[in-house]
C-alpha cells in the first residue's frame, strides 16, 4: 500500500488478490476519468475513479482531433463515422482505457467476446473499446460519459502513479485564443455537459502554467546551487559570527539607542495627537510641528479633535510610564547588556559549541524519519474496504489506534528529550565559563564535550522528567484539536460551547509555553549545581519570581538583538545572492548557467540564512539565559555581591571582586 497505488474499487496494484485476482504485474495506478473530479465536493484522490495497469499509457488522443469528434458527434452522426480520425480511434483500445470489465458489464449492460479467444471478456479487462458498440463508442469519446474514457495527455510514471504531462500541441492550442471546435459550446459545466470546452482551457492552462513555473524556479535553483551555497550556507555561518562581535562591542549602544528611540517615538506621537486636537497649534512649536511633521495632512472635524483629544491623554500616560519604567530599569539594562557580552565572551572561548546543535539536530531529524516510516506502517495495517458510492476507505481497529497514540507520543517525548539534551549541554558548558570567572585557564579543554560527558552520565533522567511533561501537554493540545474539529457542527450551534473549547485551548497552549520556560531554566540549574529536576525546577521558579526585573531587561533587550540580528543575517544573504545573480554567468541567456529570474534562489538564500543564523542565536540565548541565572544564583547564595561574576558583569553593577573563594558548584 505504501509503495503502489489503490484503485476506486479498493484493489491495491501491484499485488495478487487470490481468487483469480493477480495484479503483480499491474503495479501503476492509471486515473482513467479525472473528469470525476468535478463532481466531488471536495477533492479527493481515493473517489477519482482509477484503475491497475501494466504500464503508463505511451499513447494519447491529440486535443484538436478529440474536440473534432466531439464537435461532429453532437451536431451530424453521419458526418462523424465518415471522418479519418473517428475510424483511426474506434478500431484500436490503445487510445483508452475502461473501468473494469466486471463493474462496466453491470453498469453499461455489456455481454462482450474476446475476439482472441472466443470466450466471455475476464472481469479485469480495462482495454475493450474496440468492442463496444457504435453507440457507446461515440458515447466514450465525449469526456465523463464512459463507459471507456481516451487518454487525453502523455502519461508519466511518478511512484507507480500515472500523472500527467502536457503535450506541446496542447499547450499551444490553449495559450493561443482559438476558439471551440464546431458543435463544442463555451460557458461553464452543467449536468448535461460535465466538462466544458471553457472549463477544460482554464483547468489545463493553470496546469501548464503551473508546471512551467515550477519547471523554471527547480531549474534556477539547480543553476544557482553553488551561489545559494555560498551566500546562504557560508554566508549565513559568517554574518551570524560578525553580529555576534557586534553583540561583543556594541550591545550597549545598540540596547540604549532602542530604548532612546522607544521614548522619543511616544513623545511624537503624543504630540502629533495634540496637534490634531488644536491643543497645540497657536505657538511656534506648534506651527513648527504643523509645518514640519504633519505637513499635508487635512483638517480634523469637532468629531475627529475629541477622539485625538483622548489619544492625546492616553499616550500622556503610557509616555509618563514608559519614561518611569525605563528610570526604574537603567540599572538592569546594565545588567542585561552585560551578560550579552559576556555570554559573547563565553561563546568566543568555545567556538565548538556553536556547531553543537548540529548533533541534537540529527538526531530529530532520525526521530522524525522513525516516526513517518512507523506512521506510514501503522496507517496502511488498517482494513481497507470500497466506501459506499466508490472509492475506497480504510479502518483501524482499538489495537491500531492504541498504537497510533503510543507512537506519537513517543515523538513528541523523543523530541523534547533531545532539545532538552541540548540545552543542558550548552548550559553545562557556558555555566563553566561563569563560575570559573571568566578565567579560560581554569576551563577544561573542551567545555562542551566535557558538559556532554556529564549530562549523558548524571543528568538524563532529569531530561526525561521535563520533557515527560511537555510532551504531556502537547498531547493534550492534540487531542483537543482532534475533539475540536470533530465538534465543529456543535459548536456552530453552541457558542458557549465553542467559547470554552477556545478557552481550554488557550490555556494549555500558554501552559506549554510555561513550562518549556521552567524547563529550560531547571535545565540550566541541573547543568550548574547538580541537583535533581524537581529541586532545580523548584529553584528556578524562585529565582524567577525574585528577579522578575531583572530577567524581563535581559528577555527584552536580548529577544529584540537576537531578532534583529536573524533579520540582518538574511538580508544580508539576500543582498549578497543578489549581487551575485548580476554576474555575466547567470545574466548571459548564452551561459549554461543563465537565471530566469534570481528571485528564487535570492528567496531560499535569504531562508537558509535566517535558519543558520537561528541556529547560532538558539545557541547565543541559551548562553545569556545561562550567564543570568548563575549570576542570580550567585547574588542569591552571597547577599548580592556576587563572587563568581566575570569581571564585565561587576562593572556594569559598579561592584568590585571580593575575596576569592571555590565555586560551589559546577556539577561534576
Amino acid at each position: 500500500m505504501l509503495f503502489y497505488g489503490i484503485d476506486y474499487h479498493a484493489k491495491i496494484c501491484g499485488e495478487n488478490h487470490g481468487a483469480g485476482l493477480d495484479f503483480s504485474n499491474r503495479p501503476q495506478l492509471y486515473y482513467y476519468d479525472p473528469t470525476s473530479a468535478l463532481s466531488q465536493p471536495t477533492f479527493s484522490l481515493s473517489t477519482l475513479k482509477s484503475v491497475c495497469i501494466t504500464g503508463c499509457p505511451a499513447a494519447y488522443v491529440p486535443y484538436g482531433d478529440l474536440m473534432n469528434i466531439i464537435g461532429l458527434a453532437a451536431t451530424s452522426y453521419q458526418a462523424l463515422v465518415l471522418t479519418e480520425s473517428y475510424q483511426m480511434y474506434i478500431n484500436t483500445s490503445k487510445y483508452f482505457y475502461c473501468d473494469y470489465y466486471k463493474y462496466a458489464k453491470n453498469e453499461s449492460q455489456l455481454d462482450l467476446i474476446d475476439p482472441s479467444t472466443g470466450e466471455a471478456l475476464t472481469d479485469w479487462s480495462v482495454q475493450y473499446f474496440h468492442l463496444l458498440s457504435d453507440e457507446l463508442k461515440t458515447s466514450s469519446l465525449t469526456p465523463g460519459q464512459g463507459p471507456c474514457y481516451p487518454v487525453y495527455l502523455i502519461m508519466e510514471d511518478f511512484l507507480n502513479r500515472c500523472f500527467p504531462s502536457i503535450p506541446p500541441e496542447l499547450q499551444e492550442w490553449f495559450s493561443s485564443s482559438s476558439p471551440p471546435p464546431p458543435g463544442v459550446t463555451s460557458g461553464s459545466s452543467s449536468s448535461s455537459s460535465p466538462l466544458s470546452y471553457d472549463d477544460l482551457k482554464s483547468w489545463i492552462n493553470a496546469l501548464t502554467d503551473a508546471r512551467s513555473y515550477l519547471q523554471d524556479y527547480v531549474t534556477d535553483i539547480y543553476k544557482a546551487w553553488a551561489g545559494i551555497l555560498v551566500c546562504g550556507v557560508m554566508g549565513g555561518m559568517l554574518l551570524s559570527l560578525v553580529w555576534m562581535v557586534v553583540l561583543r562591542y556594541f550591545a550597549g549602544c545598540m540596547a540604549w539607542t532602542t530604548v532612546l528611540l522607544v521614548n522619543l517615538l511616544f513623545i511624537v506621537i503624543t504630540c502629533l495627537c495634540a496637534v490634531k486636537a488644536g491643543f497645540i497649534g497657536s505657538s511656534a512649536v506648534g506651527q513648527t510641528l504643523e509645518q514640519e511633521i504633519v505637513a499635508g495632512v487635512t483638517d480634523t472635524s469637532e468629531e475627529d479633535k475629541k477622539y485625538f483629544e483622548i489619544a492625546m491623554y492616553l499616550f500622556i500616560v503610557l509616555t509618563g510610564l514608559i519614561f518611569l519604567f525605563t528610570l526604574l530599569m537603567i540599572k538592569r539594562i546594565k545588567i542585561a547588556v552585560a551578560c550579552l557580552k559576556v555570554a559573547s565572551q563565553a561563546v568566543g572561548s568555545m567556538p565548538s559549541i556553536l556547531f553543537f546543535p548540529v548533533v541534537p539536530f540529527c538526531f530529530s531529524l532520525a526521530v522524525i524519519a522513525w516516526f513517518i516510516v512507523v506512521s506510514a506502517a501503522l496507517y496502511s495495517a488498517g482494513d481497507l474496504s470500497e466506501a459506499e458510492g466508490g472509492g475506497y476507505q480504510l479502518e483501524w481497529n482499538d489495537s491500531l489506534r492504541y498504537m497510533m497514540m503510543y507512537h506519537l507520543f513517543g515523538y513528541l517525548w523523543c523530541m523534547q528529550f533531545i532539545e532538552g539534551f541540548g540545552l543542558m549541554v550548552i548550559a553545562g558548558a557556558v555555566a563553566t565559563f561563569y563560575w570559573t570567572r571568566g578565567d579560560t585557564s581554569k576551563m577544561p579543554f573542551s567545555p562542551v564535550l566535557s558538559s556532554a560527558r556529564r549530562t549523558l552520565r548524571y543528568h538524563l533522567g532529569s531530561i526525561a522528567v521535563g520533557s515527560f511533561i511537555v510532551a504531556v501537554i502537547q498531547f493534550v493540545r492534540l487531542v483537543l484539536e482532534y475533539v475540536d474539529r470533530k465538534t465543529k457542527e456543535l459548536q456552530e450551534g453552541n457558542p458557549v460551547l465553542k467559547f470554552f473549547m477556545y478557552c481550554i485551548k488557550c490555556c494549555m497552549w500558554y501552559l506549554e509555553k510555561v513550562m518549556k520556560f521552567i524547563n529550560r531554566n531547571a535545565y540550566i540549574l541541573v547543568a550548574v549545581k547538580g541537583t535533581s529536576y524537581c529541586s532545580s525546577a523548584l529553584r528556578a521558579v524562585k529565582l524567577i519570581l525574585s528577579n522578575a526585573l531583572r530577567l524581563a531587561a535581559v528577555n527584552t533587550v536580548g529577544d529584540a538583538l537576537t531578532w534583529l540580528g536573524k533579520v540582518v543575517v538574511a538580508l544580508g544573504a539576500g543582498m549578497l545572492m543578489f549581487l551575485l545573480s548580476d554576474a555575466d554567468i547567470y545574466t548571459d541567456p548564452e551561459s549554461k548557467w543563465y537565471l530566469s529570474s534570481p528571485l528564487l534562489p535570492i528567496l531560499l538564500s535569504m531562508l537558509i540564512a535566517f535558519f543558520i543564523a537561528s541556529i547560532f542565536f538558539q545557541v547565543y540565548e541559551m548562553a545569556v539565559d545561562t550567564i543570568l541565572l548563575s549570576f542570580c544564583e550567585d547574588c542569591q547564595q552571597t547577599d548580592e555581591q556576587p563572587e563568581y561574576a566575570p569581571q564585565l558583569l561587576l562593572d556594569a553593577i559598579g561592584q568590585s571582586r571580593p575575596n576569592p573563594k571555590v565555586a560551589p558548584g559546577i556539577s561534576k
